[in-house]
């Protein structure tokens, strides 16, 4: 697995802003991506995507190979939420990017849980096979105080969580063998709405 030469930029909320976001980074660099992190304390698809025309200059500055959200917790359960991932995915790829979206963990038994598990449903619903569902990924002494983000102890143990899942989906969507299959599709009746 590599992700050499691969340009990434890591879009989210205060996870991405901090440590973790700062740990996902690094990882992805040493696999040989270069990694623009934008990470902003409070956002969600919602505030992301009512900003669109800065997300769009954003992409086109930075011009990545993958877009990779890191978003769910500050989302609210919505239509309006749906229609937000959908404009995001529709910017991101528009532009040439390809999608992702990875979610945040949560505590076991925090009322964020129940709100990120049917937000990941919104994600998968907009994503398909780019939504890394991440709702479940962390251990609940991973988390600080706030019982909402990782202590920074355990920041780098979610990231190496992740990481590895995540490089395996992008190389794979961005491999060879991927787009030997996306050119078999384009020939099969009806095959182009699986692409």
């Amino acid at each position: 697995m590599s992700l050499a030469g691969a340009v990434i930029l890591l879009v989210g909320d205060s996870w991405a802003a901090g440590p973790v976001g700062a740990q996902l980074a690094e990882l992805l660099r040493a696999q040989g991506a270069s990694v623009t992190v934008d990470g902003e304390v409070g956002r969600s698809a919602n505030s992301l995507a009512a900003n669109m025309s800065a997300f769009a200059d954003e992409i086109t500055r930075v011009r990545p190979d993958h877009v990779v959200f890191l978003l769910g917790v500050n989302d609210v359960v919505s239509s309006r939420t749906q229609d937000s991932y959908d404009a995001l995915y529709a910017t991101a790829t528009s532009q040439g990017a390809q999608a992702w979206v990875l979610s945040n963990a949560t505590m076991p038994d925090s009322t964020y849980r129940a709100k990120v598990l049917r937000i990941e449903q919104m994600q998968r619903e907009t994503f398909g096979t780019h939504a890394l569902a991440g709702a479940l990924l962390a251990d609940a002494s991973w988390f600080d105080h706030s019982g909402y983000h990782l202590a920074p102890d355990y920041a780098g143990s979610w990231a190496q969580l992740v990481a590895p899942m995540l490089v395996r989906l992008i190389d794979g969507q961005s491999g060879t063998l991927a787009e030997v299959g996306r050119m078999l599709l384009r020939v099969v009746p009806f095959g182009e709405r699986w692409i």
